[in-house]
């Protein structure tokens, strides 16, 4: 993660870099860093995340208070019926240490390491597939034990 970034660009970054338990989680903490401002305020009605993200009002509601639990976000309702949107408050520097805790790299390590391991075995059980050129491989397949 780069340093020394503020403000939108800091959510932006930090957003990427976490990883969450599940796509709507991720879709949901890109769209309110989006959103936010350089000091990590926005409002946004329930019903307009809904309609822009696709996600859930009890969904939205129910990452918002476990983000909120955590210290992520600050959420300002207002009064029912009143036609005020909601106010968000991104803590920006515990979205970056969250970020920092991430493992999305690691784990992208891992994965990548496995599939290098998975195509190396692969291949010494396959010898006769090799990082030919397509048509060499072609012209083996037809020529096989010196026939055509």
């Amino acid at each position: 993660m780069a340093k020394n970034l503020t403000g939108h660009m800091a959510l932006l970054v930090a957003a990427k870099a976490i990883r969450c338990k599940t796509l709507q989680g991720k879709l949901l903490l890109l769209y309110y860093c989006g959103n936010a401002d350089s000091t990590g305020y926005f409002y946004k009605s329930y019903v307009d995340a809904v309609i822009e993200t696709g996600i859930s009002e009890r969904t939205i509601r129910r990452y918002n208070e476990e983000w909120e639990k955590h210290g992520f976000m600050r959420t300002v309702e207002p009064a029912k019926f009143s036609g005020k949107s909601t106010d968000y408050y991104l803590s920006i520097p515990k979205i970056q240490a969250w970020a920092k805790a991430s493992p999305v790299d690691k784990l992208k390590d891992a994965a990548r390491i496995a599939g290098k391991e998975r195509v190396k075995a692969w291949r010494e059980n396959n010898p006769r597939m090799t990082k030919k050129p397509v048509l060499q491989r072609l012209q083996d397949a037809i020529c096989v034990n010196g026939q055509t």
